[in-house]
């Protein structure tokens, strides 16, 4: 089903339980060391990877964490912006003065741990979360969920975490989501869309359910949900839980999925293995990390970057990255005072 790193995976996975960065025994204590190991040291230094790479782009900093996120985002010359503007969603973001350099710069992510697959180090999560994604990159995150499972990686029940984000008809259409061929996720071929809308018509929004068509990430994410041949175990471990629209309007993001999750769940001490893909993953630990309660020892993990022939996966993956620089700066200033901290992260009880 996936590259020929998945064909002896039970063996990895109880390997990487011994060496991984993710893994250690003693769940409520340990932590994850994704980012310390792959993009910043422990005292939040740039690795020698980020170094050539900021240097391959012409980014002038100090040696600070602080000062490389003023200069990939704030830069005077806007062509040295690794973020990109403001609106403009990643699927539809190019720079094509980053993708002239995409033979140098890959290499370099693929160090920072942005591209190659992550897997989780234990084989039992209290809590299992999967984070959404556009249409065929959540059906890739729901493949990689299934296939741990597969591997006998087990949950005390799993959670999907859309948002309220309107779809995207250039990678979304109506065509694509009717057609459930994938490489990865095996579907039902009995499949329909009315028997759809009639079992989930009281978790659909209005919009679906009047239109017979997904309006949103969550009708989405139910649709994928219901076409997938999935472990019969997982009707009594899965459910949703759906961020709303900002109050701007705009979409929710990757803090306010979680938040939403946390309110609902109130989880109790255990661990929480996030499902991501590539190049979230360390990204979207990050965020977690300092939004969940401090009694959830946190993981995050996911499936290779699949779009390498992508004409803007350069830009892509280093918007990716300087959002992660920059919530780590966040999640470092936070816990800089721990009392604040513990409000954050506490807030619904141990």
């Amino acid at each position: 089903m996936f590259k020929h790193s998945f064909k002896h995976s039970l063996t990895i996975l109880l390997f990487i339980s011994v060496v991984h960065p993710n893994a250690n025994a003693s769940i409520g204590i340990w932590e994850n060391k994704l980012i310390e190991t792959y993009v910043l040291d422990e005292y939040g230094r740039p690795r020698q990877a980020l170094l050539e790479l900021l240097d391959l782009f012409g980014i002038e900093h100090d040696g600070s964490l602080e000062s490389i996120v003023r200069a990939t985002q704030k830069n005077p010359v806007v062509s040295k912006r690794w973020i990109r503007p403001k609106g403009v969603e990643r699927w539809d973001y190019v720079n094509e003065s980053f993708e002239e350099k995409r033979e140098q710069a890959l290499p370099l992510l693929k160090r920072l741990g942005l591209m190659d697959v992550i897997w989780p180090g234990k084989i039992y999560y209290t809590y299992c979360l999967v984070h959404p994604n556009y249409l065929q990159g959540f059906r890739r995150t729901m493949a990689f969920l299934v296939h741990l499972w597969e591997q006998n990686v087990r949950f005390g029940d799993i959670a999907f975490i859309p948002g309220d984000r309107d779809l995207a008809p250039n990678i979304e259409s109506m065509e694509q989501l009717l057609n459930n061929e994938c490489r990865y996720l095996k579907c039902k071929e009995n499949w329909s869309l009315p028997a759809f809308i009639e079992r989930y018509r009281d978790k659909l929004t209005k919009e679906c359910v009047s239109s017979g068509l997904p309006k949103n990430e969550a009708d989405m994410m139910y649709m994928v949900y219901d076409q997938a041949i999935l472990p019969e175990e997982f009707k009594n471990l899965c459910y949703f839980t759906t961020a709303p629209k900002k109050e701007d309007g705009r979409r929710p993001d990757t803090k306010d999925t979680i938040v939403a999750w946390r309110n609902k769940r109130r989880p109790k001490r255990g661990s929480c293995l996030f499902i991501s893909q590539q190049s979230y993953v360390i990204y979207q630990d990050s965020i977690a990390r300092t939004y969940l309660p401090s009694h959830l020892a946190v993981e995050t993990v996911g499936p290779w970057i699949e779009d390498w022939d992508s004409h803007a996966i350069t830009s892509i993956i280093l918007d990716i990255l300087t959002r992660l620089l920059y919530q780590e700066t966040k999640r470092r200033e936070l816990f800089e005072n721990q009392d604040i901290a513990s409000v954050i992260r506490n807030e619904n009880g141990n």
